[in-house]
């Protein structure tokens, strides 16, 4: 044996049906492409169905039954009268403390720009005095 068939010995078998497969890709491509063309176009087909209807004859109509009025349930029956609960005395509440401190005097709040004009109306005043 030489050294080249030695080494063909162990590889793996030459790949065969690269055709076939290959063919049969298409054609399960194909149907695929069919399918999917078939699946839309039937919604878009109209689906207008009419129906008429012809009478040969009138229908006759009975008139609707007297209107009666429906009968009166008895009323329940008076339920007995409780007793009613006693109030409860009333308590005074306690009268207030009596306040011991002043209150605190409130002073009025001042503008500032109104004590500004009313000093500068005086300074005005005093040099015309003057």
């Amino acid at each position: 044996m030489t050294s080249s068939q030695a080494h063909l010995e162990f590889s793996p078998a030459p790949e065969g049906g690269k055709f076939r497969a290959l063919v049969l890709a298409l054609v399960i491509h194909l149907l695929l492409v069919v399918a999917l063309n078939w699946g839309t176009l039937w919604s878009q087909q109209p689906q207008d169905i009419g129906v008429e209807a012809e009478l040969w004859s009138a229908v006759p109509q009975t008139a609707a039954p007297k209107l009666e009025a429906p009968p009166q349930p008895e009323p329940p029956p008076e339920p007995e009268p409780k007793p009613e609960p006693k109030p409860e005395p009333v308590v005074a509440p306690p009268p207030p403390k009596p306040v011991s401190k002043p209150a605190k005097e409130v002073k009025p709040v001042v503008d500032p720009q109104i004590a500004i004009d009313k000093l500068k109306k005086k300074e005005a005043e005093e040099k015309q005095t003057k």
